[in-house]
């Protein structure tokens, strides 16, 4: 259990670093799926610890994901759009 909850976000930060480097040199939405690998990686040591959460903190897991998905696909575009604009 705690080689996973250290090896999963560890990975994630790997998925995403990699991927922002691959967005940057070939195309941009490669930067839009490490977003969400990084953010699935990391959000699933939650849900491997067998624990059972009551629904009202699942909507709130579930929508606190989608949010955090939407805020950086958000600024990822915003700042690749600056970027390779100037």
């Amino acid at each position: 259990m705690a080689v996973n909850m250290i090896f999963n976000p560890f990975f994630a930060l790997i998925v995403l670093v990699v991927g922002m480097w691959t967005a940057s040199t070939v195309h941009q939405f490669f930067g839009l799926v490490s977003i969400l690998g990084g953010l699935l990686l990391g959000f699933s040591t939650l849900f491997k610890n067998g624990t059972t959460i009551n629904k009202k903190s699942k909507v709130l897991l579930f929508a606190s994901f989608v949010f955090l998905l939407i805020l950086f696909s958000l600024a990822y575009l915003v700042v690749s759009a600056f970027i390779f604009h100037f």
